[in-house]
């Protein structure tokens, strides 16, 4: 994999945009030979094929995806278009929009279109599924947070009618187990389930 992989504020294009990862052959990554490029699901690794490095825009990775593996991208299919009237993007295209942060629709050979298999980039060149998860994050601790506020009172007394002793002032911490939120009640050592973080 990248060296890049430990960096945080790394974005890797290619994964943000088609979802689809490289790996080195070397065991030191160098910046030139050919590359293992793959799709990476939780329970399966997907060969699409050994490029030259820096061919993070070529059209016929995804090609392949789409012909021998067509479920792995289902969902980013557009079913209403069939083909676009200026034909397919070409590599250099797509390389050119990917750099300037825009998520184009892509046309394959075959006339069918998708959007972003990895969910798009914005225009910093991050990732907008990433982006659209910490939304969704925030609003959850927000909304969890205005309800223990509207009900501290409550829940303070199932503290006290459990035979424990909140703390004065009360003072709650976020824990957090999986996907489960609880309001851990410092003084006490109790935690309220709060409810999932992520809702289904």
């Amino acid at each position: 994999m990248s060296r890049s992989i430990e960096d945080a504020s790394y974005e890797d294009s290619l994964f943000n945009d088609w979802r689809i990862q490289h790996f080195h052959f070397n065991e030191r990554p160098v910046r030139s030979g050919d590359l293992l490029y793959v799709i990476v699901t939780l329970d399966e690794i997907y060969i699409v094929g050994i490029y030259p490095h820096g061919h993070w825009s070529r059209r016929e990775l995804l090609e392949r995806v789409h012909r021998n593996w067509p479920e792995l991208i289902a969902h980013s299919r557009i079913t209403d278009v069939v083909r676009t009237e200026s034909g397919p993007l070409s590599d250099s295209d797509i390389e050119t929009l990917r750099s300037a942060g825009i998520s184009a629709l892509l046309e394959l050979s075959d006339g069918l279109v998708y959007f972003s298999p990895g969910g798009g980039i914005t225009t910093a060149g991050t990732s907008i599924e990433t982006s659209r998860l910490i939304n969704v994050t925030v609003a959850r601790l927000r909304q969890l947070e205005a309800w223990l506020r509207a009900n501290s009172e409550q829940v303070l007394q199932e503290i006290r009618n459990a035979g424990r002793t909140p703390g004065d002032p009360a003072i709650f911490r976020l824990l957090v187990r999986g996907n489960d939120l609880f309001a851990l009640e410092v003084g006490s050592k109790t935690a309220k389930l709060l409810g999932p973080l992520f809702v289904r």
